[in-house]
């Protein structure tokens, strides 16, 4: 990626702007190829959940991640480019065509601020080779038109579009200035007031017109299913199995993904919240403590979580039945499977002799959880 910083007392009018994007198309002319270009703008208070919101389509793919404890979040929109991935192969591809587009990549602008420059926002099932009734491909990745990000008190705006050998200049310059414009001031609801009255927080709106839960699958279904695990761990042919209930939902009213989001990241400050939307209307949401994997340079955390139980409605209360957890025969079996597994997998990947953390204590507003940490370096 061409990495093209802009120095504070450089011109930044919309003359020199064209002149770069000029400059981009030039690049692409000479070897017929298109060009990402990424403008970065380090910007006063944003909240990417908020701002969203605020342009939300459901035609729109977006992507939205954010850990409120932590204070990080970022959300991105509207993609410029996009490929859909299958097979046992698809994280193979999907690295692949990210690589590709990077070295045809050139960002300018505030590229100290917090993530700044393009991100490729990812989504991948379980299995590769998808599920007709699934609204979700096995893997999509895509460049949004626009990110937007905080890291603790920090928050920059990217805007990403694509120049082609033939592009007309005007049209891409003036939607991107623009933005950049909306986003040093960001308006989430022109015309709308709010009176911050006393100030005192809300609580989260819950939907109106009640819920209906249905079950997915014909009754006896689920007990079926934990007897058929319990006899095959009795049998030695597996030693855990996770099993999850499907169930459709419907309101009284019209259900906004985004509305319902922001009640997760209220309720649950110290999960992740996300929201991952396919372009056609469905969105994929929720709030977990679990995070897969993070990367930071050669660095990577993961964790295991296993064995749970429920937060006391007194500390007394909560520190026996914390206690009660930490040592519990069953629970600490489930807990060791977990990172067996984990460690077993890192070491097929070449990561050898991780970092484990003594076993302790997730704890959430409505549950509690073990956990070990693990970290390690990557492999040259």
């Amino acid at each position: 990626m061409k990495r093209i910083p802009i120095r504070a007392d450089a011109d930044r009018s919309l003359s020199a702007f064209m002149a770069f994007l000029a400059d981009c198309r030039a690049e692409a002319r000479a070897d017929g190829e298109p060009r990402l270009v990424s403008v970065s703008l380090e910007a006063d208070h944003l909240d990417p959940l908020a701002v969203l919101e605020s342009i939300y389509e459901p035609d729109d793919l977006h992507f939205y991640l954010e850990h409120p404890s932590s204070r990080i979040a970022l959300a991105g929109a509207e993609a410029v480019l996009r490929r859909d991935f299958s097979g046992a192969g698809r994280f193979r591809d999907a690295q692949h065509f990210i690589r590709s587009t990077f070295s045809r990549t050139i960002a300018a602008g505030d590229l100290e601020g917090p993530m700044a420059g393009p991100r490729f926002f990812c989504s991948f099932g379980f299995f590769g080779g998808g599920d007709s009734d699934s609204p979700f491909t096995p893997a999509t990745v895509f460049v949004p038109r626009w990110q937007v990000v905080r890291f603790g008190d920090r928050f920059c705006a990217v805007a990403n579009c694509m120049v082609e050998p033939d592009s007309k200049l005007d049209a891409v310059a003036e939607r991107i200035w623009r933005a950049h414009g909306k986003f040093q001031s960001f308006s989430y609801a022109p015309g709308q007031e709010v009176d911050p009255g006393d100030r005192v927080p809300s609580k989260p709106v819950m939907v109106q017109g009640g819920l209906k839960q249905v079950e997915v699958g014909p009754p006896g279904r689920f007990e079926a299913s934990v007897a058929t695990v319990l006899k095959e761990i009795g049998a030695d042919i597996c030693r855990k199995v996770v099993l999850a209930r499907a169930v459709d939902v419907t309101t009284g009213s019209d259900l906004h993904p985004l509305a319902s989001l922001n009640r997760l990241r209220v309720a649950y400050p110290d999960c992740f919240s996300f929201s991952v939307a396919n372009g056609r209307g469905q969105s994929f949401i929720g709030a977990t403590p679990e995070r897969l994997v993070q990367v930071t340079g050669r660095s990577l955390q993961t964790e295991a979580l296993a064995g749970s139980t429920r937060r006391g409605a007194s500390a007394v209360e909560d520190a026996i039945l914390a206690r009660s957890l930490l040592q519990s025969e069953k629970d600490i079996r489930e807990q060791n499977l977990v990172l067996e597994s984990i460690l077993r997998r890192l070491s097929n990947l070449g990561i050898r002799e991780p970092e484990t953390s003594r076993l302790g204590l997730l704890q959430l507003s409505n549950v509690q959880h073990l956990h070990t940490s693990v970290r390690a370096e990557l492999p040259d």
